[in-house]
């Protein structure tokens, strides 16, 4: 007898696939806000610029950025924010760590395991469909210095983003092998394709500031199964053809209605974090400057637009604007409740908006509160012409003639702002973050916060109308302003509630440690 130095060892039997299902699943995305897919190079119309197919010369989704998200999402929806996904806390029966726990079951091993599997899950890179209006709008951006309330040197970049409305193609591939549970798989699966549907996932850069964000309407899925002549001969003649128009899923359905056999709404969700939702006025008028008028004729500086869903040109504030004043009237909350301790202030301030500054051999915090942009409804654009007037003449300085075309306010203005503080489950700064949040709440709610430019000459400046908070798990409640500027609650014990985190906020100031 010959040895057959080819054959198969034991081992390698056992990590070979035996594939007895496969399952196509097929959607259309739609950006629902301004998105940023960067290919890593500086471009020549802006610093940051979009990733294009070299085919089509449009812009495209990875399959590495939609797998990558979607494993994060289902990593925060199985363990909760900021817990990463390295190791299961369920145990075999030696004792040993489960490796293959739900996310690395789906999307394979993770960083450094030795014994981590390949993905039984294919994600395809998403194409703009043919019927699709690819708008690419440019962003220009700046650091503002907190200490002079200017902008910083060296610190203007521009983007080129893509606008919302933009539809892609979604292609994905589940191989069910033998030795797998099938029902963790399908619903793993699931849980993670409904993010998509409740838009809960983003894609791209600088999510945490309202871009990325998408949704999919429906999806189209198809099964083969390779136990029988019939599913095997199905799957060899099935050529999938990729989605290039919006209506080529004929019969588009919930993903939970495709996967019927599988409830997931039983299981835990994981994340805590507090969402508000608040509706405010604009007292007088308001410009955050976009940068680029349309024409030679267009004013000096315009307030920023982009493009919605239905492809309508809306006025917008971007959600750094809203972040970056934010964080500065934070920072200035905290150094006067913690008299001036700049250690409690960076502490407090970083866990909630990020890293200010990285220096080298330092790691960088993401921010854990997400800020989306706000649309402003109902306002009426006017261009005001302004001029610099010499303080020694009293006559118009030379060559300091410009135009603005700030948005002024009418009866039916407003803007819609939404936060979204995410938080660990033991994180001891919870609360003060929470009160921080609401202080801040108030300070625009009262006109005593602003955002935008102008705001020397009175621009910028809210009144609140109402605000929708959930703070974890708890009951969902509403404030509302009355016509006698009093607020009315709509639980009567809310008020109360609300209280707690502003005195966690002073006690954590005042001796590091929350109450």
């Amino acid at each position: 007898m010959t040895n057959n130095t080819n054959a198969d060892t034991p081992r390698e039997r056992k990590l070979q696939r035996s594939i007895t299902q496969r399952i196509v699943i097929q959607g259309v995305l739609t950006t629902t806000a301004p998105t940023l897919l960067m290919d890593g190079t500086v471009g020549t119309v802006a610093d940051m610029q979009p990733v294009m197919d070299l085919r089509s010369g449009k812009p495209y989704i990875p399959g590495t950025t939609i797998a990558g998200a979607l494993r994060n999402y289902l990593t925060e929806l199985e363990r909760g924010y900021f817990m990463g996904g390295e190791k299961d806390s369920r145990k075999e029966d030696n004792g040993q760590e489960d490796r293959l726990f739900v996310m690395n079951a789906l999307f394979g091993g993770h960083k450094g395991d030795e014994h981590g599997k390949q993905s039984p899950l294919t994600t395809f890179d998403a194409h703009l469909l043919s019927d699709s209006d690819a708008t690419l709008e440019l962003r220009d951006s700046v650091k503002i210095d907190g200490n002079t309330q200017t902008a910083s040197d060296k610190a203007k970049f521009d983007m080129q983003v893509l606008a919302a409305g933009a539809q892609f193609g979604l292609r994905f591939e589940l191989n069910i092998s033998q030795d797998t549970d099938n029902n963790e798989l399908k619903t793993a699966l699931l849980r993670t394709l409904q993010g998509l549907e409740k838009g809960e996932i983003r894609f791209g850069a600088r999510t945490q500031r309202g871009f990325g964000e998408c949704m999919v309407a429906g999806w189209q899925v198809t099964g083969f199964d390779l136990n029988t002549k019939q599913g095997l001969l199905a799957w060899l003649r099935h050529t999938p053809a990729p989605i290039w128009a919006s209506d080529a899923i004929a019969d588009p359905k919930l993903i939970a209605e495709c996967f019927s056999d599988i409830s997931p709404d039983n299981l835990d969700d994981n994340r805590q974090a507090v969402h508000i939702s608040a509706t405010f006025n604009i007292d007088g008028s308001l410009l955050v400057r976009s940068g680029f008028g349309k024409g030679h004729n267009a004013p000096d500086v315009v307030q920023l637009m982009t493009k919605n869903t239905a492809g309508e040109t809306i006025y917008v504030v971007p959600g750094s604007s809203i972040a970056g004043v934010m964080r500065h009237r934070a920072t200035r909350i905290a150094n006067i409740l913690n008299d001036d301790n700049e250690d409690h202030t960076k502490e407090l301030v970083s866990s909630m908006f990020g890293s200010e500054k990285i220096t080298p051999g330092d790691v960088g915090k993401a921010s854990h509160l997400i800020v989306s942009e706000a649309e402003l409804t109902g306002v009426q654009p006017i261009v005001q012409t302004r001029v610099r007037i010499d303080r020694f003449t009293g006559g118009a300085a030379d060559t300091a003639l410009f135009d603005e075309q700030p948005v002024f306010a009418t009866p039916n203005s407003e803007i819609e702002m939404k936060w979204t503080l995410r938080t660990k489950s033991d994180d001891p700064m919870f609360q003060a973050q929470v009160g921080m949040l609401l202080q801040l709440l108030k300070d625009f709610w009262t006109g005593t916060l602003a955002v935008g430019g102008g705001q020397g000459v009175g621009r910028g400046f809210l009144i609140g109308k109402s605000a929708q908070i959930t703070i974890n798990k708890e009951p969902s409640f509403k404030i509302t302003a009355t016509d006698s500027n009093q607020l009315q609650f709509s639980q009567p014990d809310a008020a109360a509630n609300l209280n707690k985190y502003g005195a966690a906020l002073v006690k954590q100031l005042g001796d590091g440690q929350n109450g």
